[in-house]
C-alpha cells in the first residue's frame, strides 16, 4: 500500500489503517537504520514518518473510543478528573 495523505485517514477502514500503521512503521525503521549507516538524502523524512504514525494510532484510538459504552466513558472521565485534582 502506498503512504496516504494525512487527511485521507478518517475515510479508511480499521483494517486499512492497520495496514498503513505497520507499513509506515516498517518504513521508518528502515529510515533509520540506513540513517544510522550510511545516510539519507532526506533526514527530515523521519520525522515525517513518526508524525505520521502519530495521527494514525490517535484515528485508531478515537475510533476505539467511540464504540466504548456510556459505563466504561463515564469511569474513565471519573479517573481523568481524579488525576486532575492531584497533579
Amino acid at each position: 500500500m502506498a503512504t496516504l495523505d494525512p487527511k485521507d485517514y478518517r475515510e479508511l477502514g480499521e483494517e486499512d489503517l492497520q495496514g498503513e500503521l505497520e507499513s509506515i512503521q516498517s518504513r521508518l525503521s528502515q529510515l533509520q537504520f540506513d540513517h544510522a549507516t550510511r545516510g539519507i538524502d532526506n533526514p527530515l523524512e523521519i520525522r515525517t514518518l513518526r508524525r505520521n504514525i502519530g495521527r494514525l494510532k490517535t484515528e485508531l484510538r478515537a475510533r476505539e473510543l467511540k464504540e466504548l459504552d456510556e459505563s466504561v466513558l463515564s469511569k474513565r472521565s471519573r479517573v481523568r478528573a481524579r488525576r486532575a485534582r492531584n497533579s
